[in-house]
């Protein structure tokens, strides 16, 4: 008797595993603009979008009210080691491809460093970085690459504001901030900063924002909402939600 109560459970928890759907996701983003922030309280921006659109493509449940606006560094620990989540926009990577599951992509990314022209920075290559206090957001890719290309922890300052990177660097209590260089420039003067006053001095890298999932979740899921982000390309959905946020 026990043991039909073992394989009966056994293949019950095997058949619940097998059975998710995008209805079982958890969907977390963060403030990165143009491709997720908030109005008024309310996720928007172009994977927003997209992700809402895709959505309704595969007659899920969830929709915009699903999605919930979370500091970076909480929600890319969260996708490591909870299950079934999806978080985005993600940098997709060498380092990070077997960690997650994708689907995209959403748009290029250009990590870059960001200085004020007053200072006259001149890098030409990883050493130069070595030399100047350097603004991150925690757990982002940009310091997860400088990491890895051998600048010291003690040149990043981290923070999970991005606002408060700003602050430094207009303060020049830091010297260039390595991030996304379309968000960025969209930070410095939604926060009512002049642009003009800015640069790129280096481009760190130049990858692919994607949305992540935790590695649990079952490949048709991916598949089904891959196909609905292929529809939105096909159809020119895609290139409309993009030119919303060109304007």
């Amino acid at each position: 008797m026990k043991w039909y109560i073992f394989i009966l459970l056994f293949f019950l928890s095997f058949s619940l595993l097998f059975s998710q759907s995008v209805n079982d996701l958890i969907f977390y983003t963060e403030v990165y603009p143009p491709y997720n922030y908030q109005e008024n309280g309310t996720p928007t921006g172009i994977s927003v979008d997209l992700l809402v659109e895709m959505l309704k493509l595969v007659k899920s449940n969830k929709d915009l009210n699903d999605i919930e606006v979370i500091p970076w560094a909480r929600g890319y620990n969260d996708i490591q080691r909870k299950d079934n989540i999806c978080l985005f926009a993600m940098t997709r990577t060498q380092k990070r491809e077997k960690l997650f599951k994708w689907v995209g992509p959403i748009s290029e990314s250009n990590n870059s460093m960001i200085a004020l022209k007053s200072k006259k920075l001149k890098i030409s290559s990883d050493a130069d970085m070595k030399k100047y206090q350097i603004g991150v957001i925690n757990e982002d890719v940009a310091e997860q690459m400088l990491k890895d290309r051998g600048i010291p922890e003690g040149n990043l300052q981290g923070s999970s504001n991005p606002l408060s990177i700003i602050q430094k660097l207009e303060a020049q209590r830091i010297d260039m901030w390595c991030y996304d260089k379309i968000t960025a420039f969209f930070l410095i003067k939604s926060n009512n900063f002049n642009t003009s006053k800015y640069e790129i001095v280096y481009t760190l890298s130049t990858d692919e924002l994607y949305f992540a999932f935790s590695k649990n979740v079952p490949d048709k899921v991916i598949k089904e909402l891959q196909d609905a982000y292929n529809k939105l390309v096909k159809s020119g959905k895609y290139n409309k939600i993009l030119e919303k946020y060109s304007k």
